[in-house]
């Protein structure tokens, strides 16, 4: 007898849970708002370049509070987020024409070579400084010559 109701309890508690969870799947979520970016490459002393579009969860853009354009920065360049997407649309199916135009670098980068004459004393000496640049190609400076490259999203002043 204790058997027969210890059975008929745990029947109708796996039903209960089987019915809530079938009805916990069977609910449809609302979807996810989506953003459609533009996103932008550099390359070092190159003027950034419009590159794709992607359409992302909103609330995957932890600082998006909502207003458009949103401009920001990531691991890839600068992106922007231009609008909200449409319903079911794919990145393919906007047009970079959509997208703000890539701004060029400011010309904010800078290197310099100061030489120190050679005394009678003491030998001659060269001091380099860089902003916004580093050196290319260190290993052979045999020759005495550095050449520095901009960092990304800056440039040397005339290109």
């Amino acid at each position: 007898m204790k058997f027969k109701k210890l059975l008929a309890v745990c029947t109708t508690l796996m039903l209960a849970l089987g019915l809530a969870g079938a009805g916990a799947f069977s609910a449809s979520a609302a979807p996810e708002p989506k953003v459609v970016v533009c996103k932008y490459v550099q390359t070092p002393g190159a003027s950034e370049q419009l590159d794709h579009i992607i359409i992302p969860n909103a609330n995957s853009l932890s600082w998006f509070n909502g207003t458009f354009p949103a401009y920001f920065s990531d691991a890839q360049g600068r992106s922007v987020a231009i609008r909200a997407a449409a319903d079911g649309e794919q990145a393919t199916d906007v047009s970079l024409s959509e997208c703000p135009a890539p701004t060029p670098p400011p010309e904010d980068a800078s290197a310099s070579a100061t030489p120190t004459a050679a005394t009678c004393e003491a030998p001659g000496t060269v001091s380099f400084s860089l902003m916004n640049a580093t050196w290319e190609n260190l290993t052979d400076l045999t020759d005495g010559s550095r050449t520095a490259i901009a960092d990304g999203g800056h440039a040397f002043s005339g290109g």
